[in-house]
């Protein structure tokens, strides 16, 4: 039997890495209030300014010194908020001090204002949300691609910036991965003295923080990066939207409009061999799936249906993140699963109660 272990974003933040949808963001924001700042400070700037960028522009008629003193109080996109908000009417100067912010980028506003959202299946759902609204409108298609592809360009910039910080390795994560076989985990007997095979590390993150468990074993080891990796030309980053059992997909694909498919990753897996070397090991042999740090969301629909209702798919376990003694988000990740099964029946055989299931952090 082989173990297939599912690695998502929680397992990076896991190891300390700041690569949350939130992080991103924030950073985006502040360096682009450190921008402002700056040009405020070296140029001297007393009255209105102006800053312009490929991402936004940004008008305002407030005294820099007040934009200043909101700088050490806010960071970054609460700051922009905060100077969107602050309209004031100055009587003794009979003039309106205000800031207006245009956005080039139209999906950037979107997700920077929609503060729901927290991570990166989040931003790709809410891509596909944005083209079911705009699909038969090319024009708006072709700039909701353009913006797209800008945020990916920031996203691989961001992560090539902090891929290289050091990591804290939790000390239970190891452990649980070459844990032997649990009859428990298992509706169906297992063999006598039955031990796993090979361990394939199905990484959906693009950074190599997976390696630290991936070498110095017994056990045969296989990591796959599925969604690409950072400064690998022939693994080039995969960013967009892949559940084809939508239906409003479906709306989509019936267009026969090729211009409405480039972020659609059942396409983009047509790249390289990862997608069709997974198909492999599951029609190979039986398999347990272990899952670390993945939301198992909507967005990556298509390969989780394959893995988790195919016949050879013996056991589901949830390693869950836990925030507090009342909190973790085990219940959030077991209904996510849900919806890659047509059997409900069989989802509720196979994927571990809670009870026998542990907190990876």
């Amino acid at each position: 039997m082989n173990r297939i272990i599912l690695i998502g974003n929680g397992f990076d933040l896991a190891h300390g890495l700041k690569t949350s949808y939130r992080d991103f963001i924030d950073d985006f924001w502040e360096k682009e209030k450190q921008k402002i700042v700056a040009r405020i400070e070296n140029k001297n700037i007393y009255h209105s300014i102006h800053y312009v960028d490929e991402y936004i522009e940004v008008k305002s008629t407030e005294q820099p010194c007040v934009l200043l003193q909101k700088a050490s109080v806010y960071n970054g996109f609460n700051w922009f908020n905060s100077m969107q908000t602050s309209t004031l009417k100055v009587i003794s100067q009979h003039r309106t001090q205000e800031t207006n912010i245009y956005y080039k980028n139209r999906f950037l506003k979107q997700i920077s204002e929609k503060s729901i959202l927290k991570n990166w299946v989040d931003i790709e759902e809410e891509y596909f949300f944005v083209l079911t609204q705009n699909y038969k409108n090319l024009d708006d298609v072709k700039i909701l691609h353009n913006d797209f592809r800008a945020i990916q360009d920031l996203l691989v910039d961001y992560l090539q910036e902090i891929k290289e910080n050091r990591c804290n390795k939790p000390q239970n994560i190891e452990k649980y991965i070459f844990s032997p076989l649990n009859p428990d985990d298992f509706i169906e007997l297992l063999e006598p003295n039955k031990d796993i095979e090979k361990i394939i590390f199905l990484n959906f993150n693009y950074t190599p923080t997976v390696n630290l468990y991936n070498y110095g074993r017994t056990i045969p080891c296989e990591l796959i990066h599925i969604h690409g990796e950072l400064g690998n030309e022939e693994n080039p980053i995969i960013f967009g939207y892949g559940n084809e059992r939508d239906e409003q997909y479906t709306l989509i694909e019936k267009q026969n409009r090729n211009e409405l498919l480039p972020f659609i990753k059942s396409f983009r897996y047509s790249i390289n061999n990862n997608y069709r070397n997974v198909i492999r090991h599951i029609n190979s042999t039986d398999f347990q799936v272990f899952i670390f740090g993945h939301s198992c969301g909507l967005s990556d629909g298509t390969l989780l249906s394959r893995i988790f209702e195919h016949k050879n798919c013996k056991s589901i376990k949830i390693f869950f993140y836990k925030e507090s003694d009342e909190k973790d988000n085990f219940n959030d990740t077991y209904m996510n699963i849900s919806r890659h099964f047509k059997d409900k029946e069989r989802m509720r055989e196979i994927v571990i109660s809670k009870e026998k299931s542990f907190s990876y952090c």
